[in-house]
């Protein structure tokens, strides 16, 4: 047998072979519900979102809030003209959307939002802000139990004569990923105020900020059974005043720092 006849044999052979696993895979497929490799493939890749709604106005923003919607969109800048904003005891909120969050007037006192006992906010992205030279607004006060959570966003332009400017936290949880927290001012802690509760910062930026005293952040201890946490594991804290003490960061009392 010449070299010729062998590689035409060889190469008929090699065909036979691919025909007959072809036969193979298409008896396979013949099997199997097409159904069944649809739903194989999308099983392993499809991520099922959270429930989400998209608001427009402030009518639509409370009544999402009130029903504990999980996550809230705003979908364009919504301005709050009526009572300030409540996250009420039980109900976790993911606020979410790069837009504006604010008051509608420069009337209003007290906190533009309260977190309270047992209830948590997280935001992402949205710009809450108070309207130009209001005085006498705090930005997020954080009650007894409850959590609030900034992954990005700003809370800015706050001003109370008081305690927290931007953040007052009063025995609940406040863990920071990301955003900032500028441009507001108090007595004690312009950027955050923190008594009887816990500050974890992972990332994010606190600054230009003022106080008296604390203009970044103010932690103190209210009591003697009560413990303040301050935890620092990433972020910024810089170009924040204080005409007292402490311009970045002042501590009171008994306070444990990690």
């Amino acid at each position: 047998m010449n070299l010729a006849t062998k590689r035409k044999r060889t190469q008929q052979a090699g065909l036979k072979r691919g025909i007959s696993l072809l036969l193979v895979i298409c008896m396979i497929m013949s099997f199997t519900p097409l159904g069944a490799l649809a739903q194989t493939a999308t099983e392993a890749d499809i991520i099922i979102p959270a429930s989400s709604v998209i608001v427009m106005d402030e009518t639509e923003l409370i009544d999402e809030i009130n029903a504990g919607t999980a996550v809230i969109t705003l979908g364009t800048d919504v301005y709050v003209s009526g009572s300030n904003l409540v996250i009420p005891t039980g109900v976790d909120i993911t606020l979410e959307g790069n837009f504006i969050l604010s008051r509608a007037d420069n009337t209003t006192s007290g906190n533009f939002i309260t977190i309270e006992t047992g209830a948590s906010l997280t935001i992402d992205g949205v710009r809450i802000e108070s309207p130009a030279g209001v005085t006498g607004l705090r930005g997020i006060l954080v009650d007894d139990g409850a959590a609030l959570t900034l992954l990005d966003g700003n809370i800015s332009g706050f001003d109370v004569s008081d305690a927290g400017g931007g953040v007052s936290v009063m025995g609940g949880t406040f863990e920071m990923y990301g955003g900032t927290i500028s441009g507001n001012a108090a007595s004690s802690g312009g950027g955050i105020y923190i008594e009887s509760g816990s500050f974890e910062m992972y990332g994010g930026t606190i600054s230009g900020n003022t106080a008296g005293g604390g203009g970044g952040l103010w932690v103190t201890d209210s009591g003697l059974l009560d413990t303040v946490v301050f935890t620092m594991w990433g972020g910024e804290i810089s170009g924040n005043t204080a005409s007292d003490h402490g311009g970045g960061v002042y501590y009171v009392g008994r306070c444990n720092q990690q």
